[in-house]
């Protein structure tokens, strides 16, 4: 279930910790939204705002973020701008005041902070939307739902000798 506060807590938090608004537009918030919630779900079984994600054309999109950043900017939290940067505009966010992150874990502003620091800084939206169209976003379709449990996939490797091993201790186990 979605929980806005939360949701909204986490946007908010990215938006004011991006150093530059102009770093930060929103094919970059929506990917560090993707991963915090990616990297979340795979290390705990939990995302960050419980939303699913929806296979855009540059890359997977949180389905709610609209009304998510919406009510920020209502409730005066941040600030919407669009800049014209040559033939294309850019989205830009503005931090109004300190984000309230009493509804976050530390684990999901350390998810966040490392995602938005590489992301802003690393990356050009161009790229890290590249990052995102992996096998799994290349077999949806536009418009459908990514699972969040596909991050399991994209994690998967060859099966080694190892993984063999395991499996037979397991099956072993069970008879």
């Amino acid at each position: 279930m979605l929980d806005s506060e939360k949701y909204k807590a986490a946007v908010h938090y990215i938006i004011a910790s991006c150093d530059d608004p102009i770093k930060l537009g929103s094919i970059k918030l929506n990917k560090i939204l993707f991963y915090s919630d990616s990297d979340m779900f795979f290390n705990t079984g939990k995302s960050i705002t419980n939303d699913e994600y929806i296979k855009r054309q540059f890359g997977p999109v949180p389905k709610n973020i609209l009304e998510i950043l919406k009510e920020l900017e209502d409730e005066k939290k941040i600030a919407i701008h669009k800049v014209r940067h040559g033939h294309y505009e850019q989205t830009i966010f503005v931090s109004l005041n300190d984000p309230d992150l009493t509804k976050l874990t530390a684990q999901d502003v350390d998810a966040i902070s490392y995602n938005n620091y590489h992301i802003c800084n690393d990356y050009t939206a161009k790229e890290i939307s590249e990052t995102t169209h992996n096998e799994i976003w290349e077999m949806a379709d536009i418009g459908e739902v990514i699972p969040l449990y596909t991050v399991h996939a994209d994690k998967l490797g060859e099966i080694d000798e190892n993984d063999i091993k395991n499996i037979e201790e397991a099956l072993s186990e069970c008879q």
